[in-house]
């Protein structure tokens, strides 16, 4: 393997122009340019800037950039691949460390070098004693099929496809371990089948500042990436959890610094949903309202129990903005709705 920087050298087309102020200018491969207006930039801190000077690439409304330590998804790893390589080269430690520096659209440093706090690695967790895959666990106990089918009655055909478990020793509830990079588990949810509020609904551990799925961010090139409350809903649509409905600051230190486009999707649950937007208001971040097919679905799970998952996909993608007074206006209306007709 080599380094990520001399990775990207290989890459440089052999027609590439050298202009007088270190930009090494080719065709942009993100937009079809045929004018040579990419434009890339060694840095003497070891890194690269990528820039497009053509108006309608999406490298010119967000250049990219990378350092030493900065990880390899977002938008660097888009560009590497457009550029033709083979994210198989990278050594693996570059893909699972984030550099927390920020730069504008031209390469500057902002804010003179400051960094955001991000937490990236965790410590191994134990699960509950007695823990086994839900479906092994459940050809030997009765209990252990309870809650598959309560799984499978929410969930369906996924109860099957996620890592789901079940302990003997916290037999009613159904378990989601949090597996990091590696595999390494690093904590988990457990939802009771039998509560649908109060305490003990829940149990788990894991760290105050890990967003379920993080790991993710090294590993996909998409421009967003969706970001839920619930590790479950989460599992289902592949992105990221907060696990709570207030993000903590390295978590969304974390998504600033993750080369992606944040899409924030609330519960519609008074008390739930403010949070989120008050992150989105603050970051200029996009939400997702969508017009759920059944008024009285709540969350992501609900939409996924009544509509599958990619009629939900689609409705979360068709109702992403960045109007966040729109988007607390229209919860408010759906929880009236909701209050009149129980």
């Amino acid at each position: 393997m080599g380094d990520i920087i001399e990775e990207f050298r290989s890459l440089i087309p052999a027609n590439a122009r050298n202009s007088g102020t270190g930009w090494i200018n080719f065709n942009c491969p993100c937009c079809g340019d045929k004018r040579g207006r990419g434009g890339f930039k060694f840095t003497s801190t070891g890194g690269f800037r990528y820039y497009c000077f053509n108006g309608g690439s999406t490298y010119n409304l967000h250049p990219t950039g990378w350092e030493p330590g900065n990880g390899f998804g977002g938008r660097p790893r888009k560009l590497f691949e457009l550029m033709g390589g083979d994210v198989r080269s990278i050594p693996t430690k570059e893909l699972l460390s984030y550099n927390t520096q920020r730069y504008d659209k031209r390469g500057r440093q902002l804010e003179d070098g400051e960094k955001l706090e991000v937490t990236y690695k965790f410590p191994e967790v134990s699960l509950p004693p007695e823990t086994y895959p839900l479906m092994e666990a459940a050809r030997k106990y009765k209990k252990a099929a309870d809650v598959y089918r309560w799984a499978h009655g929410r969930y369906r055909e996924w109860a099957k496809e996620l890592p789901f478990a079940w302990s003997a020793k916290r037999d009613k509830y159904l378990i989601l371990p949090y597996f990091h990079y590696d595999d390494i588990i690093v904590g988990y949810v457990g939802r009771n089948i039998e509560r649908e509020s109060g305490d003990r609904r829940f149990i788990g551990k894991a760290p105050a500042d890990y967003m379920f799925n993080q790991h993710i961010l090294s590993a996909r090139s998409s421009k967003y990436i969706l970001v839920v409350e619930s590790p479950i809903d989460a599992a289902l649509l592949g992105c990221l959890a907060t696990r709570a409905d207030v993000l903590t600051q390295r978590q969304i230190n974390l998504l600033k610094v993750s080369g992606k486009d944040p899409v924030l999707v609330p519960d519609y649950k008074a008390g739930e949903y403010e949070n989120f937007l008050e992150v989105a208001r603050e970051n200029d971040w996009n939400v997702a309202s969508p017009n759920w097919i059944s008024k009285d679905a709540t969350d992501v799970g609900d939409s996924i129990k009544n509509n599958g998952k990619l009629l939900t996909i689609e409705l979360i993608l068709k109702n992403i903005t960045r109007d966040c007074d729109a988007v607390e206006t229209k919860i408010r209306a759906l929880a009236k709705w909701k209050d009149t007709n129980e």
